[in-house]
């Protein structure tokens, strides 16, 4: 037995490995689709190899046709799966033309009796162009942190291999004889092109699984920073925000404005109409955020019925403008069946923040003192902190002939 065709059981070995990780994910639950895609991809890798490494020993149309014609089947589904984790459209017509040239062209060549050096050719440039099809695929994914490109580092792998067809494709074309009678026959050429599949194939499989990490990880981190109600900023990462834009402030001098909005008798609409009318009237004030804000601004919901909105680089006219746009906007906000009659307003405190010697916690005892006085001066409207703020936040109280707000109908 050749040593090249020792290496091909290796490499078909190693595909059944990888096939056994896939399906253990699929089980679990981890990617499924895409998991799924990728263990029928190595099986059907796997049952290529076995052909080509039996070259001689079975029919020429099996290992030297169907053989090369199940990679590129295989990489197809790979493609497809990167498709499918991406949330993109699959390219089915794309794989389909590929996978038809690629057999029409295989078959020509076996009925001319073009040589095992024509096939080497024919199935380089098809593999070649679909490995760097999904390198470029892989690359284009959003996955990456402040300093690295997870997405690029996973495609590394494809873009190696595809580079590696390129050359072997261009060596088969203009130099049949170095590549001889196929991958299982000793030569140099073959020898490591062979093993450049055994490592290419570890790190193809070790690039998809990274992939799938790198998404879990930052799925977990958005968890983490967001609220799951609403879709917005949690507590923690709008105050984190909050605190990073008083700390560029204080360097660089550059004003900065935070909104507290409190959705006015928000009790009366739970008690009236039950906690999932309560939750339909936050998600929608969080779409109303969305939308009233800038590319650069953050919105986050800071408990129960209170929303942050940080506005980087805005000062106190700025700040307004938002403000009683924001009122303006959940005032015509019509909520669906059975809430279509409600009517929402909403309270909002303002803070400027543009003195350096100011600290944060002054900031948010200004904000807090601020939303306070909007509520108690009669809901629905804007209070801007006070430049002094007080020690502490208090609720202030009406005088016994003071008229109760009206609830909200």
């Amino acid at each position: 037995m050749t040593g090249s065709r020792l290496i091909l059981i290796a490499v078909l070995l190693q595909q059944g490995l990888f096939a056994l990780g896939w399906y253990v994910l699929a089980r679990i639950g981890v990617e499924r689709r895409a998991s799924v895609h990728w263990m029928v991809s190595t099986l059907v890798i796997s049952l290529a190899l076995a052909l080509v490494a039996l070259r001689g020993e079975v029919p020429a149309a099996l290992g030297y046709g169907l053989g090369p014609w199940l990679v590129a089947t295989g990489f197809a589904l790979l493609h497809r799966g990167v498709r499918v984790l991406s949330e993109r459209p699959t390219g089915d017509a794309e794989h389909a033309v590929v996978l038809a040239l690629m057999g029409l062209t295989l078959g020509w060549v076996l009925h001319r009796q073009a040589g095992p050096a024509a096939v080497v050719a024919v199935a380089s440039w098809a593999f070649s162009w679909q490995l760097l099809r999904i390198a470029r695929e892989v690359r284009s994914m959003p996955l990456s942190t402040a300093r690295v490109s997870v997405a690029g580092i996973c495609a590394l792998p494809f873009l190696l291999i595809g580079l590696l067809m390129v050359l072997r494709g261009v060596v088969a074309t203009v130099s049949p004889s170095t590549v001889g009678g196929g991958v299982q026959t000793d030569t140099g050429t073959n020898h490591i092109t062979v093993i450049g599949f055994l490592v290419t194939g570890i790190l193809m499989n070790l690039g998809l699984m990274a992939l799938v990490m790198a998404r879990l990880v930052l799925r977990l981190r958005h968890l983490s920073e967001h609220d799951a109600l609403t879709g917005l900023l949690n507590r923690g990462a709008i105050e984190a925000l909050v605190v990073e834009e008083h700390a560029r402030m204080r360097r660089y001098g550059q004003a900065f404005s935070v909104l507290s909005l409190d959705v006015d008798h928000f009790k009366h609409i739970n008690d009236r109409h039950g906690h999932p009318a309560g939750d339909a009237v936050l998600r929608s004030l969080g779409q109303v955020l969305m939308a009233t804000g800038r590319t650069i601004d953050r919105c986050g919901r800071a408990g129960g019925e209170e929303f942050w909105m940080l506005l980087p680089g805005t000062g106190l006219d700025g700040a307004r403008q938002v403000a009683d746009r924001l009122l303006q906007d959940v005032r015509a906000l019509r909520l669906p069946e059975p809430l279509q009659d409600l009517r929402l307003s909403i309270s909002i405190g303002m803070a400027v923040c543009d003195q350096a010697g100011e600290s944060i916690e002054q900031v948010l005892r200004r904000l807090d003192a601020a939303v306070y006085r909007a509520k108690h001066e009669g809901r629905d409207r804007v209070v801007v902190a006070d430049l002094t703020p007080p020690s502490a936040p208090c609720v202030p109280t009406m005088s016994p002939t003071s008229a109760p707000a009206t609830p909200v109908s």
